[in-house]
């Protein structure tokens, strides 16, 4: 079992693998622009689309700005319908 979460710590701070799992580069680029979100405080915050992409947003970088997670989220639940779970 430990192996297996230090494999997958391993993986997730590769910028290859997020980068082809969850195609991060332009938040990549955001946190180089405009700064990491890993004080404390920062916990709750995203880079997100300034208009979100249900909406027509973009997620090139000088589209995204710094965001609450929350309200990001309801937002855009709103213009797309909820979020699908499966279980």
């Amino acid at each position: 079992m430990s192996s297996s979460i230090r494999h997958l710590g391993l993986k997730i701070t590769s910028a290859e693998w997020r980068e082809e799992i969850y195609d991060s580069a332009p938040y990549d680029e955001a946190a180089a622009a405009y700064g990491p979100l890993t004080a404390p405080a920062d916990f709750d915050d995203i880079y997100a689309s300034t208009l979100p992409l249900p909406a027509g947003g973009s997620e090139s970088v000088e589209f995204l700005t710094r965001s609450r997670i929350f309200e990001h989220i309801a937002l855009t639940t709103q213009l797309a319908g909820p979020i699908p779970f499966t279980g």
